[in-house]
C-alpha cells in the first residue's frame, strides 16, 4: 500500500511539472475508458474521480475533482458532483459539495460548501455555506450562511446568515441574520436581524431589528426596533422603536415611541411617544406624548401632551399652535391655545379654550383679565 502511494503521488508530481512547461495541456494518467474512471494529473475533462495537484486549463468534471495545491487559471471548468481543493477549488461553475482550507473560489458556486478558513469566496453562491472565519460572495449570496466570525456579501444576501461576530452586504440583505456584534449594509436591510451590539444600514431598515447598542438607518426605518441605546434615521421612522435612550430622526417619527430618556424628530412626531425625560419636535408633535420632564415642540402641538414640568411651543413668528390637552407644572404656548391646560402657571398667546391653574395668562385678553387665578379662557 506504501509503495502504491508513493508510485501515486510520482505520477502526479511528474504531471504537475510537465504542465508547468505547458500550461495549457493535458497531462495525466487515466485509469478506466474515454476519459471515465480515475484521472491522475491535469486531465480536461473526466467523468469520475479526478486528482490533480495544480489545475489548469480545466473544462468538465462530472463526480469528484481533488485539487492538493493553489489552482491556476480556469476561466471555464464546470464541475458537477464535490470539488474538494485542499488550497480553494476553483472553477466557473460548481454544482454539488464544495471544500476549501482556504476557501472556495469560482464564479457561480451552487450546493453546499465549507472551508476550514473561509478567505476566498465564490462570485456568486447558492445554497448552504459555512466557514470557520468567514462565508460569503463577492457579488450574491443566496441561502444560509454559517460562519463562527463573519458571513459577508460584496452585493447582495438572500437568505439566513448567522456569525459569531459580523453580518455584512455592501448592498442590500434580504431575510434573517443574527450576528455577536453587528449586521450591516451598505444600502437596505429588509427582515428579521439581531445583533448584540449594533443593526446598521447606509439607506433604509425595514422588518424587525435588535441591537445592544443601536440600530440606525442613514435614510428611514420602517417596523419594530429595540436597542439598548438609541434607535436612529437620518430622515424618517415608521412603526414601534424602542431604546434606553433615545429614538430620533432627521425629519419625521410616525407610530409608537418608547425611549429612557428621549424623543425627539427635526421636523414631526406623531402616534404615541414616551420618554423618561424629553420628547421634541421641530415642527409639529401629534398623538399622546408623556415624558418624565418636559415636552416641546416648535410649531404645533396636537392631541395630549404631560409632563411634570414644561410643555412650550415657543415660536418667534407667534405662528404657534396648540390643539388638544396639556397637564404640566408650566404650560407655556405663545401662540393660540385650544383646548384644556391644567399646570401651576398657563401661558397662551390667544386661546379658545380653557386655563386652569395657579396663575393663567391669555395675551390677547383685554387688560385685566390677561392674568387670572385658577382658571382663564377667552
Amino acid at each position: 500500500m506504501k509503495k502504491t502511494w508513493i508510485y501515486l503521488l510520482s505520477v502526479l508530481l511528474m504531471a504537475a511539472s510537465a504542465d508547468r512547461a505547458m500550461p495549457q495541456g493535458s497531462t495525466s494518467l487515466e485509469i478506466g475508458y474515454q476519459g471515465n474512471g480515475i484521472s491522475l494529473g491535469n486531465s480536461k475533462r473526466v467523468t469520475g474521480l479526478r486528482i490533480n495537484i495544480i489545475d489548469r486549463g480545466l473544462e468538465r468534471v462530472n463526480g469528484v475533482n481533488i485539487t492538493l495545491w493553489k489552482p491556476g487559471d480556469n476561466p471555464d471548468a464546470v464541475i458537477t458532483g464535490a470539488a474538494i481543493g485542499l488550497w480553494a477549488p476553483d472553477a466557473d461553475i460548481i454544482k454539488g459539495f464544495a471544500f476549501g482550507g482556504l476557501g472556495i473560489q469560482g464564479h457561480n458556486v451552487t450546493g453546499v460548501s465549507y472551508s476550514v478558513i473561509g478567505l476566498k469566496y465564490p462570485d456568486r453562491f447558492t445554497g448552504i455555506g459555512a466557514g470557520l472565519i468567514g462565508v460569503g460572495a463577492s457579488d450574491h449570496f443566496e441561502g444560509l450562511g454559517l460562519s463562527a466570525f463573519a458571513v459577508g456579501s460584496g452585493f447582495t444576501f438572500r437568505g439566513l446568515a448567522v456569525a459569531g461576530f459580523a453580518v455584512g452586504t455592501g448592498d442590500e440583505f434580504y431575510g434573517l441574520a443574527a450576528a455577536g456584534f453587528a449586521v450591516a449594509s451598505g444600502n437596505k436591510i429588509e427582515g428579521i436581524t439581531a445583533a448584540g451590539f449594533m443593526v446598521g444600514a447606509g439607506n433604509t431598515i425595514e422588518g424587525f431589528s435588535a441591537a445592544g447598542f443601536a440600530v440606525a438607518a442613514g435614510s428611514s426605518i420602517r417596523g419594530l426596533s429595540f436597542a439598548g441605546f438609541t434607535v436612529a434615521a437620518g430622515n424618517d421612522i415608521w412603526g414601534v422603536n424602542v431604546a434606553g435612550f433615545a429614538v430620533g430622526a432627521g425629519n419625521n417619527i410616525h407610530g409608537m415611541q418608547f425611549a429612557g430618556f428621549a424623543i425627539g424628530a427635526g421636523n414631526n412626531v406623531t402616534g404615541i411617544s414616551l420618554a423618561g425625560f424629553a420628547i421634541g419636535a421641530g415642527n409639529r408633535l401629534e398623538g399622546l406624548s408623556m415624558a418624565g420632564f418636559g415636552i416641546g415642540a416648535g410649531r404645533e402641538i396636537r392631541g395630549a401632551a404631560i409632563a411634570p414640568f414644561l410643555v412650550m411651543i415657543k415660536n418667534e413668528d407667534w405662528d404657534a399652535h396648540f390643539e388638544g390637552f396639556s397637564l404640566s407644572a408650566v404650560n407655556y404656548f405663545t401662540g393660540h391655545m385650544e383646548g384644556l391646560s391644567i399646570g401651576i402657571f398657563n401661558y397662551a398667546h390667544s386661546a379658545e379654550g380653557l386655563q386652569i391653574g395657579l396663575l393663567n395668562y391669555i395675551k390677547s385678553n383685554r387688560r385685566g383679565l390677561r392674568l387670572l387665578p385658577f382658571f382663564n379662557k377667552q
